[in-house]
């Protein structure tokens, strides 16, 4: 990231069956290389199972680390184990919607009418951003291109001086 600083990123994948090590973290992986091959940074990485308290609990835990953001990947369609994007908006003071609409935007190309059930949002808490993306590996491809595009303008605009 030439004439920026390196975003520091906390990386959380929502899944109950990557969780109890059934199942690789595809996704998780995809993103930490993605990050760290824009030039930015990863600072902390956890999974956790597809259950609210828990999800929250690492939300404020991976804040601890001082991330700029936090990415959560999966738990953002429409089973009722799906928590993630409720999460989220629980536990931001603001919502940036613009991020969903065009995650979705993005992802009709790719996959059609299927993109409109995946719940992408971007939230912001203190000076820190918080995202959620559904956890396929095109998934989070598709967004954190568009995360670490626009994160740098947001992150100033949320820090700057009143």
């Amino acid at each position: 990231m030439e004439g920026k600083s390196a975003i520091k990123f906390a990386v959380i994948t929502v899944s109950t069956s990557r969780y109890e090590g059934k199942i690789s973290d595809e996704s998780g992986d995809l993103a930490s290389k993605l990050i760290r091959s824009s030039g930015n940074r990863v600072i902390f990485r956890w999974l956790v199972p597809d259950v609210a308290a828990k999800i929250k609990g690492e939300i404020f835990r991976a804040f601890n680390f001082s991330p700029d953001a936090i990415i959560l990947i999966g738990g953002t369609g429409p089973t009722k184990d799906d928590l993630t994007d409720s999460c989220v908006k629980s536990v931001s003071d603001k919502i940036i919607e613009g991020f969903g609409e065009r995650f979705r935007d993005l992802s009709y190309k790719e996959v059609g009418d299927n993109a409109m059930i995946g719940n992408a949002i971007m939230g912001m808490f203190n000076d820190g951003v918080i995202i959620a993306v559904p956890g396929s590996p095109s998934a989070v491809g598709t967004s954190l291109k568009l995360a670490i595009n626009i994160l740098p303008h947001i992150l100033s605009l949320r820090r700057r001086e009143l």
